[in-house]
């Protein structure tokens, strides 16, 4: 078994239905982040969770879909939730929609989100696994990780798309199949020989259950 360390390139709902023992608006610290795998199977250590963009802001959701409430990355999440909860009526309308409770989760695990493109190399490097729920930001991942410079171990990360609807009944069942994912790579005793397989098998798994288009791509940084 292989010790695995996984980035969930997430958006919001995907992150928040994610059924992990670390509650999570963003999913998963960094540092810290420990959960059990399918039906208590084992644990997977080091998942992480960041965000592709180009240089335009975080955003969440406002009042309207034009008037989107938008934040710098690393902007705090603390300091997030205390300026969409300023007034009486925000807090009450932001409560509604879900936004403080997402705000809330975020800070409890870490200080702000993450931006792929901001890492380092050598940090991005340490990850031997980047899971996508979006063709864009699988895309994205890639494109970055062919652009930088390479680190002194070149090491392969292993790039995952789960292209699923942003929806909250999609995003809870595809945090599953994510989570399961990652358990099932964890199980590799040799990850750069084995991750192809384990992908394909895990595919032709899923196309019996709930079919979802799945893209695979191993990188070298």
């Amino acid at each position: 078994m292989c010790v695995l360390h996984c980035t969930i390139m997430c958006p919001i709902l995907i992150s928040s239905a994610l059924p992990c023992r670390v509650a999570s608006g963003e999913l998963w610290n960094r540092n810290s982040s420990k959960v059990r795998g399918p039906r208590g199977l084992g644990m997977i250590y080091g998942i992480d969770s960041m965000k592709t963009a180009s240089r335009i802001p975080y955003r969440l959701p406002g009042r309207t879909a034009m008037e989107p409430r938008i934040f710098k990355f690393g902007t705090p999440y603390e300091e997030m939730y205390q300026q969409m909860s300023s007034t009486a009526e925000d807090a009450a309308y932001f409560e509604r929609n879900g936004v403080l409770q997402l705000c809330s989760r975020g800070a409890a695990v870490k200080r702000a989100p993450e931006r792929w493109q901001d890492i380092s190399s050598e940090d991005a490097a340490k990850h031997d696994v980047v899971i996508a729920f979006e063709e864009r930001i699988f895309d994205a991942v890639i494109e970055d990780l062919q652009l930088r410079e390479p680190t002194e171990d070149f090491r392969p990360i292993h790039v995952v798309c789960l292209d699923t609807k942003d929806n909250p009944h999609e995003a809870a069942r595809q945090g599953t199949v994510a989570l399961r994912l990652c358990w099932q790579l964890e199980q590799c005793k040799e990850l750069e020989l084995e991750a192809a397989d384990v992908i394909d098998q895990f595919q032709k798994e899923r196309e019996l259950e709930t079919p979802i288009k799945m893209l695979y791509q191993m990188c070298y940084l």
